[in-house]
């Protein structure tokens, strides 16, 4: 199927040898272990959709729609762990504020330290974070820290979330003001 992934997986040879890479399956859901991604395709974009509670909703016929291949992970950890196999051009994750984190403020919400880890790969992919409107106040603390590309307000229907996608840019990166 054209714009599906080709998966290679890494198998260790014997000691003090080097890692060779063989074909695998094709893939279209979740990522299997340790494996790295190639878009066969090359020319559509890849979205990290980050789904850690029931108000993100399924938008995948909108990613379909758009020609943008969907890469669903259920948690921070998994998505971590995808950015050393493939680098996004979107993320799409639910803002979720930690009002009482043990971190002594170092962590502002579930996001950032997903988004320090994506600085590493690509500083160019385009954030679009959902919040819940009594959480809007706090995206401001995130927006200090990394550039968000869309904010939008859960509950977000297709149409939002189609202009946040198609958007050149909605949101300031750091330290920037008009």
């Amino acid at each position: 199927v054209a714009g599906d992934f080709l998966v290679v997986e890494r198998t260790a040879c014997a000691k003090g040898s080097r890692t060779r890479c063989a074909p695998a399956a094709i893939f279209h859901a979740e990522l299997p272990a340790r494996s790295i991604i190639y878009n066969r395709a090359m020319a559509a974009p890849v979205l990290f959709s980050i789904i850690e509670s029931p108000a993100h909703r399924d938008f995948s016929a909108l990613y379909r729609r758009l020609g943008i291949e969907d890469v669903r992970l259920t948690s921070m950890r998994k998505a971590i762990s995808a950015l050393k196999r493939a680098v996004p051009d979107y993320v799409v994750a639910e803002f979720m504020y930690g009002y009482g984190n043990n971190y002594a403020g170092v962590n502002v919400c579930n996001l950032d330290v997903f988004l320090y880890s994506l600085q590493k790969y690509s500083r160019e992919t385009r954030i679009i974070v959902m919040v819940e409107r009594r959480e809007l106040q706090y995206v401001d603390k995130l927006a200090a820290l990394f550039p968000l590309h869309a904010v939008v307000t859960l509950p977000v229907n297709e149409g939002d979330l189609e202009q946040a996608l198609s958007d050149e840019r909605q949101a300031l990166p750091p330290g920037k003001d008009e």
